[in-house]
């Protein structure tokens, strides 16, 4: 009987040391090591308390990986995508993280929830889809290095950067693909590295043609706290003045950019160009300039490119074009493009983008 009491105690700690990122996780098993060892005091507390839950960690640790490598998945919305249905992947910009890519979703977020009274599981709606948001496919979201306010992180779209996309990439079939200033530059190096075969679209907001142009343009930082609420705090500019660092040395604030490497500007002329690429800028942009998109598009062209659109807004700040009085134009735009290369498109919206749309350097009407 004591022998049985022991294994349960065991099992219980093991089970709660495999909630490791939850202190009081921590604090019910040394309760409950507590409470047991009243009756067997023959095992100290701290020693079994700390090995359970080190061995219940590891266990969880096992799990995830096996999960991992088992069935590479991501997730939305806190539901879990197959790596073989189609969705859309969102690559996020500096001081941003993966929660940005919900303001670009049309989807509702749907789960299941159980009633504390009647024990019955209702549906429920977590988070209210977004008025101009255009992502209608399951949308995968992740966090680059440089998420948040970790920005020194970040290689402005280099090795490392593409090697984190494309860790995400590799585990779906079919992918249209959507990324945002930083985001949209680390997705625009990555598919001209690796050319990949899942990727059918890509539409980039407030990409940089080389990085070193927008530094001085970097007057403030903004944390986005949600859908109305923005926090605008003092840029790199005031930061380097009272450091004393020069803003001309781009690896004093990016120490993990090598200036030698691949920037876009570099790799436009090896785009693939079987995927059909919209470029989209703003005039507003006192970030990333409309004339980034621009030069990309015109050395894109130039290599034969005959799939690429120049979609140059009136107005929206940088990161900040679905927000705008242009953001319907913005969302209708981007499903006219989807329609005329054969992805899914919502037909209202694509009807209203279509002559927006054809307006857009590079269009080149259909002919029966």
């Amino acid at each position: 009987m004591k022998n049985r009491r022991n294994r349960y105690f065991l099992l219980i700690c093991i089970a709660l040391g495999g909630m490791p990122t939850q202190m009081h996780g921590w604090w019910l098993t040394e309760k409950i090591a507590s409470f047991f060892s009243t009756k067997y005091e023959e095992y100290p507390i701290p020693t079994i308390a700390a090995t359970a839950a080190l061995v219940g960690a590891s266990l969880y640790c096992l799990y995830k990986l096996h999960d991992y490598l088992t069935s590479p998945k991501q997730y939305f919305y806190g539901h879990t995508v197959k790596n073989n249905q189609p969705v859309t992947i969102f690559a996020h910009g500096l001081n941003q993280n993966k929660n940005t890519g919900y303001d670009y979703s049309h989807r509702e977020t749907e789960s299941m929830k159980k009633n504390s009274v009647t024990s019955d599981y209702e549906y429920r709606i977590d988070m209210c889809r977004h008025k101009n948001g255009f992502i209608e496919s399951p949308l995968v979201t992740f966090n680059f290095d440089y998420h948040d306010a970790f920005y020194k992180k970040s290689a402005l779209g280099q090795e490392a950067d593409i090697e984190t996309l494309h860790a995400v990439c590799r585990n779906y079939i079919i992918v249209d693909a959507v990324g945002v200033s930083c985001g949209a530059a680390t997705l625009f190096n990555y598919l001209a590295s690796y050319q990949p075969k899942n990727i059918r679209s890509a539409v980039l907001e407030a990409t940089f043609s080389t990085p070193q142009d927008i530094l001085k343009n970097l007057t403030k930082i903004r944390f986005k706290m949600n859908h109305s609420c923005t926090i605008e705090i003092s840029g790199l500019q005031s930061i380097a003045s009272l450091m004393n660092i020069p803003l001309s040395n781009i690896n004093s604030i990016f120490p993990n950019f090598d200036e030698d490497g691949i920037v876009p500007i570099k790799l436009a002329d090896k785009m693939p160009k079987e995927i059909p690429i919209l470029l989209v800028c703003s005039k507003e942009d006192d970030i990333t300039k409309s004339e980034h998109s621009s030069q990309l598009y015109e050395k894109m062209k130039s290599a034969g490119h005959n799939k690429v659109y120049l979609l140059n807004l009136e107005f929206g700040e940088h990161a900040g074009i679905l927000e705008s009085q242009d953001g319907q134009t913005y969302r209708n735009v981007v499903h006219a493009f989807y329609r005329h290369h054969g992805r899914p498109y919502n037909q209202e919206w694509a009807h209203a983008g279509q002559q927006r749309f054809e307006q857009c350097p590079g269009f080149i009407k259909q002919t029966e």
